[in-house]
């Protein structure tokens, strides 16, 4: 067998092994006592085009006055992953924007693909749209390393528009190409970002 057979082999069956894990977490959470847990209170829809032209779908929730928090999900999720803390947020007086990746729920996937790069265009593209300011990033897994290739790619703009950044269970080392860590790091751990 082919190398690049054997490789698209094992990333069709890790996908589909996500696909069911997810699907088996979210059935999970839904039967327990908290009903309602991964759905999303009433907001306004928004859709946002990045710079290789995908159209990203995200809600926007809560008060249009209040302190942005934008929140990206990881690989395979959706943005209904953030519901718990988006309703916690938006109950603090945050305006809260959960955002679907490219090529996940109903955003498409844009002329780069899915790269690394092409997330950190998505990140600069919401924050632009909404005209962010002092704005709370967060992150997961996939999510978390959009923040840090943007930092790589676009410091300028997290440090203007970014005050504070979340990276949850994510990863910076395998990110491509290799100094995207590294900027990062420094931009992330620099004084103007918190």
């Amino acid at each position: 067998m082919k190398k690049r057979t054997l490789l698209s082999l094992s990333f069709a069956v890790a996908a589909a092994g996500a696909v069911v894990a997810t699907s088996r977490t979210d059935k999970k959470w839904r039967a327990a006592n908290q009903p309602g847990l991964l759905d999303l209170p009433e907001g306004r829809t928004l859709k946002v085009e990045s710079a290789d032209g995908a159209i990203l779908d995200a809600v926007d929730l809560g008060p249009v006055d209040g302190r942005v928090f934008v929140a990206f999900h990881g690989w395979t999720c959706r943005r209904s992953l953030w519901a718990p803390v988006a309703r916690r947020l938006i109950e603090s007086g945050h305006r809260v924007v959960l955002v679907d990746h490219r090529g996940h729920g109903d955003s498409t996937v844009g002329a780069k693909g899915c790269t690394i790069e092409a997330l950190a265009d998505d990140l600069v593209a919401v924050l632009e749209t909404l005209d962010a300011r002092d704005a709370i990033v967060a992150g997961h897994s996939m999510g978390g390393m959009t923040i840090q290739s943007c930092a790589g790619v676009h410091p300028d703009v997290l440090r203007e528009r970014v005050a504070h950044v979340f990276l949850v269970a994510t990863a910076a080392h395998h990110l491509r190409p290799p100094q995207f860590a590294t900027a990062a790091v420094r931009v992330i751990g620099s004084a103007g970002i918190e």
